[in-house]
C-alpha cells in the first residue's frame, strides 16, 4: 500500500503590477486585479521526495516507494513490456 501524502495550503505569488489602473475597486477596503497568468500546482509526495513518471504509459509512482517498479518492464501504450 502506498504511503499517504497530504495536500498543503495553496500558495500563489505574483509581482505587483506597476499600472494602478488595472486594479478595480470593489468597496473602500477591497480591490481586485484580474490576471490570467500560469499557475503551477505541485505535489511533493510522501517524504517530500516527489514522483517518478513514465512518459510512455502515464504511470506514476512515489519516489519514496520502498519497492519501486516503474523502471522495471511494464505495460505501456506502445507495447506489452
Amino acid at each position: 500500500m502506498p504511503e499517504k501524502s497530504y495536500a498543503t495550503r495553496a500558495k500563489l505569488t505574483m509581482s505587483f503590477p506597476p499600472d494602478a489602473t488595472k486594479w478595480k475597486k470593489v468597496n473602500d477596503r477591497i480591490q481586485v486585479l484580474r490576471e490570467r497568468k500560469h499557475l503551477l500546482v505541485s505535489n511533493t509526495g510522501p517524504k517530500r521526495e516527489g514522483y517518478s513518471y513514465c512518459t510512455r504509459c502515464g504511470r506514476i509512482e512515489a519516489s519514496s516507494n520502498p519497492a519501486p517498479t516503474l523502471f522495471a518492464p511494464h505495460l505501456n501504450r506502445e507495447s506489452s513490456a
